[in-house]
């Protein structure tokens, strides 16, 4: 599989090979593992090794495009970058209602020596599904058993695997609440369900509550999901302490406790230390709230209409929900536990699809939130189904046909689909040459500190530059409000504090966002265009975007 680490300019038949190869293992040990030699044997670890090995493979030639599928992409690798020189949360950088968790995570390559580059970040974000697939797949085997376990996360690792929307193969802000909320939520099915020992118990205890301790500083809008997760991880404690010592049921609530506040005790000391309280709460929970309230009303057509792979993974889930759950009518149900679990399946499913709808936006990565969610009730109720006789004596018929319909439908989509990104990596045909980014290259080498005026992060990316503010996008001191005049003068501090040999007025026809030059360029902040004339001189005007480099350098 060494070949799969090649730079883009692979031929198609060694990586088609790997893709089928690992697609054909994974689905065989989803359905016939019993019939396989490798029953033999325990082959649980090699069944997820090939579900990892199948989202990796299918989305490896993703990995290389260029440019940021996404301008929120752009600016976590921005903060990311800025991560590595000054880590203190809103001091170094601001990433929006995401929280500082995401830079840092993506920032994780630099201990190693790596560059942090759209690909470290997208294979981070890939890492982070393929773990939460993962721990999906101890949930459904901890509450529904072995082979409702296997056919649990073929829905979603078909989905992470053959989706071509830009929306889904980005790093999102989604990815790493997924990632803490699934934890989670399996370290509190274990301690419900395998915790036999105290020490296993204050792990699962620990473990939960440092995930859902971070959750509010990697995305506010899954909040309410880590709330969720609490009460039931508080209700499992104190139920399961009826069998145990008090002492027992003290000491788990207490680590949970600690290690609840552990993350958000840690940013708290760095904001006491640097001062950025205030900064913190009219910034992240302010302006989140603004969001919120400023959001508009979104039907239901949104979870079908948004993107089409997303709209083949929920047809299939919803018609195999319907089917069994029709299939189950005047069938008396004896296991009552598995009923539990469809009970609070679809009560997790409602919270995440509120999660999704809270904000008012449809922006299609909020819809990565509900993939485990509907996968999982996928699970519960085949689980209720195989508990109540549905399908005795032909499971293997019943656990193929579930595979091959959520395999054939998003793979033949994918196949008719022709992407961009993969023609790239195949042929490695010449992508235009963005002039921009070279003319801000020439001045401004890997490491140097450049401020950018507009919404245009990924310069930094693609030049290996670091913000020269803690600001990834200038609308605050940019767009007229009752923010505007506190926003202006923060940000002309930090550019008088430490001035950065480079400056990039980034309003321009070609940039997102702001484009209007007489309206929203660097010279309509008078005292900005002042410092901005005083120290710097214009050296070039490239598709509109003007370089300034300072007169002392």
């Amino acid at each position: 599989m060494a070949f799969l680490l090649a730079s883009p300019g692979l031929t198609t038949l060694p990586y088609h090979f790997a893709a089928f190869a690992a697609l054909l293992g994974f689905a065989l040990l989803a359905f016939a593992y019993r019939q396989l030699p490798t029953a033999r044997w325990n082959s649980e670890w090699l069944f997820l090794a090939l579900a990892g090995c199948t989202v990796l493979v299918w989305r490896w030639p993703a990995l290389f495009w260029t440019y940021p599928f996404n301008i929120d992409e752009g600016a976590f690798v921005a903060c990311a970058l800025k991560a590595t020189r000054d880590l203190a949360p809103w001091r170094g950088f601001d990433a929006g209602s995401s929280g500082p968790l995401n830079p840092d995570v993506l920032a994780l390559p630099a201990l190693f020596g790596a560059d942090i580059t759209f690909f470290s970040t997208r294979l981070i974000g890939i890492c982070l599904l393929i773990a939460a697939i993962y721990a999906l797949y101890y949930i459904a085997k901890w509450t529904e058993g072995d082979d409702v376990a296997r056919l649990a996360i073929v829905p979603p690792v078909t989905f992470f695997a053959f989706t071509r929307a830009r929306d889904f193969l980005q790093y999102s802000s989604e990815q790493l609440p997924i990632f803490l909320t699934t934890i989670a939520l399996a370290a509190t099915v274990y301690l419900a369900t395998r915790a036999r020992t105290k020490r296993s118990r204050l792990i699962a205890c620990a473990v939960s509550g440092l995930a859902l301790g971070s959750v509010g500083f990697a995305k506010l809008q899954a909040l309410p999901v880590a709330l969720a997760i609490l009460v039931f991880l508080v209700a499992v404690i104190v139920i399961r302490g009826r069998s145990t010592s008090r002492a027992d049921t003290w000491a788990q609530l207490g680590t949970l406790v600690v290690m609840l506040g552990l993350v958000p005790g840690l940013i708290a000391l760095s904001l006491w230390k640097t001062g950025e309280w205030q900064y913190a709460i009219e910034f992240y929970l302010g302006s989140a709230a603004t969001y919120v309230a400023g959001g508009e009303r979104i039907g239901p057509g949104f979870l079908f209409a948004s993107v089409a792979s997303y709209t083949i993974f929920l047809v299939c889930a919803l018609v195999v929900i319907v089917v069994i759950a029709i299939a189950l009518r005047g069938r008396s149900i004896s296991a009552a536990r598995s009923s539990i679990s469809v009970v609070w399946a679809f009560g997790f499913l409602v919270v995440y699809l509120f999660v999704i709808y809270l904000p008012g936006r449809a922006f299609p990565h909020y819809l990565l939130l509900s993939i485990l969610p509907f996968s999982y009730c996928v699970a519960s109720v085949l689980g209720l189904a195989l508990k109540a006789g549905f399908g005795k004596g032909r499971q293997l018929l019943v656990a193929g046909g579930i595979v091959a319909w959520f395999v054939i439908p998003p793979l033949g989509f994918a196949l008719a689909s022709p992407n961009q990104y993969f023609l790239y990596f195949f042929s490695e045909p010449p992508l235009p040459v963005d002039d921009r980014v070279v003319a801000i290259a020439h001045y401004a080498p890997p490491g140097e500190r450049v401020a950018i005026w507009g919404w245009m992060p990924h310069f930094h990316v693609l030049t290996q530059t670091i913000m020269a503010t803690r600001d990834h996008q200038t609308g605050g001191p940019m767009l007229p409000g009752p923010g505007q005049a506190r926003a202006r003068e923060r940000y002309l501090s930090a550019l008088r504090a430490s001035p950065p040999p480079v400056f990039v007025d980034a309003v321009a026809p070609g940039s997102f966002g702001y484009k209007d030059r007489a309206t929203q360029g660097y010279q309509t902040f008078p005292e900005l265009a002042a410092f901005i004339n005083e120290n710097y001189v214009l050296k070039e005007d490239v598709e509109g975007i003007r370089i300034f480099v300072a007169k002392k350098r």
